[in-house]
Formats: structure tokens, C-alpha cells, sequence
């Protein structure tokens, strides 16, 4: 049964604050990227999907994906089995991950609605469910520890319902990164090229320096799936608001609320000027 909503919530609060460059437009890059979604980025999208969730199905469960992007993770759920909601505060998003499941998941059980993580009453008239996945998204909601309780409390009870999140880890930087993302997500495109082009000279010159080929690491960047390297530049510089977090302080958030935690992917702080995600999963004990 295919079911499709992009309209619940008035796109007023979110405008506002893009408007007065409080939020990076996500959705807008995402639409770029959806441009190049093809089978192999699909696939390379569920693979991931396994890998995070630990399962090869998802048949009879219900999916809510919070922070949909470009929808790539909702078709492969949807692809796997799952009754998909797919939820985004980014109006360009909503956009993109309907356009994105209409092409790729007809048929499919799916829906797409538009709001806030960090409003309790919308998350809770979206019911629960089996697995409820964010991935690289909660620390953009400008209220971490609010988006946190709002989507675990969307994890049915039944024991073994999953709350697969990543979320990107502290570094010593950080309060360089978010004086960065604020003036980057207010600036005018100009500025933000500036920006941008400055941050990939840097990382030229670290290439040259470890006598790496950036050339050859702009080429493969992203592999199947992900954006180009300077898009992928562009969402970095970008993505505010943001909140890091370490993983001791997610697990003395998420465990008391009744969650194991049987997988834990921690990017490499070797080279810790920018940062990367953490992935958990958790599962209802």
C-alpha cells in the first residue's frame, strides 16, 4: 500500500529559520545528489543498512527513518521489507525523499511526512515502531538531547525493537566548527564557495604533505553512494546547527531508558580536526 504525506506541518518555523541563516539547507544539497541516485547507489545504500541494523530483512517490521535526506535509506528499507515513515524538518528533503521513493519504491509500503524530531507531540502521533533509524542527523536539530529522548521514546517495547542512530563525535575543535558553520550556513553562496574552496586547498596540501593522491581520493570519494567530495564538503562546512557528542555520553542517555547495546562503530579520531559519526545500535532488552 503506498501512502504519501509531505504536508503535515507547516514549513513557517523551518523558512524562519533558514531565513535568518540559523539552519544549513540540507534538503537542497540532498536534491543535487538525488540527481545521481542510480541501482548501485541503492544497493550500496541497503548493504549499509544491513550492516547497521545486523539483520537481512526487515519484512514485517515498521521503519521510521527521521532525517530522511534524499530518501536513499527509506527505499532500501522499503526494499528490504519494511512499512517505511520517513520523516524530515527540511522542506527540500520531504521533497526529495518523495521523488526519490515514488521512482524507487513504487509499490512499496511507504509514507512521507514533514516535522520536527524536537516536537514531542508530532513524534508522538507517529506511534512507535521497530526500528527507528537517524543516521547523521540528530546533532543538526539545534536540541541534541531533546531529539535523543523524542526518538528513542519512538522505539515500540517489544524487546529487540532497534534504535539505529550515528551522530558526529567530540573533538578538541569544536568550538572552532561551530563559529564555522554558523557564519557558513548565514553567508551568501559566495562566500560559502570561498569557504569551501579554502577547506579543499587544506586538504590538497595534507595529501601532498602525507604524499597521498588527492586526485585519485576526489575521484573515488564517496564510492557507490556518496556525494562528490566537494558537495560533500559543501554538507560539512555547512551543517548547522551542531551538537557533538561522545559515546559514553549516548550510552548514559539511551541505555537507562531500557536498550542494550550490541554494536558500536566509532570513527577514527587519528587525524581529528574535522569530525565523523559514531554509529550504535540499540536494542530493547
Amino acid at each position: 500500500m503506498l501512502k504519501h504525506d509531505a504536508s503535515n506541518s507547516p514549513a513557517s518555523e523551518w523558512q524562519s529559520e533558514v531565513s535568518r541563516g540559523e539552519r544549513f539547507r540540507f534538503g537542497e544539497n540532498w536534491k543535487a545528489y538525488a540527481e545521481g541516485i542510480d541501482e548501485a547507489k541503492l544497493a550500496a545504500a541497503e548493504a549499509e543498512l544491513k550492516t547497521m541494523l545486523g539483520v537481512q530483512s526487515l519484512a514485517g517490521k515498521r521503519l521510521l527513518d527521521i532525517g530522511c535526506g534524499s530518501g536513499v535509506h527509506a527505499v532500501a528499507a522499503a526494499r528490504m521489507g519494511a512499512s517505511v515513515t520517513a520523516v524530515d524538518f527540511d522542506v527540500d528533503s520531504v521533497e526529495c525523499t518523495s521523488r526519490v521513493l515514488g521512482r524507487y519504491a513504487a509499490g512499496h509500503d511507504f509514507r512521507v511526512v514533514r516535522g520536527s524530531v524536537l516536537d514531542a507531540a508530532f513524534m508522538r502521533s507517529l506511534g512507535t515502531y521497530d526500528v527507528v533509524y537517524s543516521w547523521g542527523v540528530l546533532h543538526h536539530t539545534g536540541g541534541l538531547l531533546a531529539a535523543l529522548e523524542n526518538a528513542s521514546a519512538a522505539v515500540a517495547a517489544a524487546p529487540g525493537s532497534m534504535f539505529a542512530i550515528a551522530l558526529y563525535s567530540r573533538t578538541m575543535f569544536d568550538a572552532l566548527w561551530i563559529r564555522e558553520k554558523a557564519l557558513y550556513a548565514a553567508a551568501p553562496p559566495s562566500v560559502q564557495w570561498t569557504i569551501r574552496k579554502l577547506w579543499m586547498s587544506k586538504t590538497r596540501l595534507s595529501f601532498f604533505v602525507r604524499r597521498k593522491s588527492y586526485s585519485k581520493m576526489v575521484a573515488d570519494y564517496g564510492g557507490a553512494r556518496g556525494m562528490d567530495f566537494e558537495r560533500d564538503a559543501h554538507d560539512w562546512l555547512g551543517g548547522y546547527p551542531y551538537e557533538p557528542i561522545n559515546p559514553s555520553e549516548v550510552l548514559a542517555l539511551v541505555v537507562p531508558k531500557g536498550f542494550q547495546l550490541p554494536w558500536l562503530n566509532c570513527v577514527d579520531r587519528t587525524f581529528g580536526l574535522s569530525s565523523g559519526c559514531d554509529e550504535y545500535r540499540f536494542v530493547r532488552s
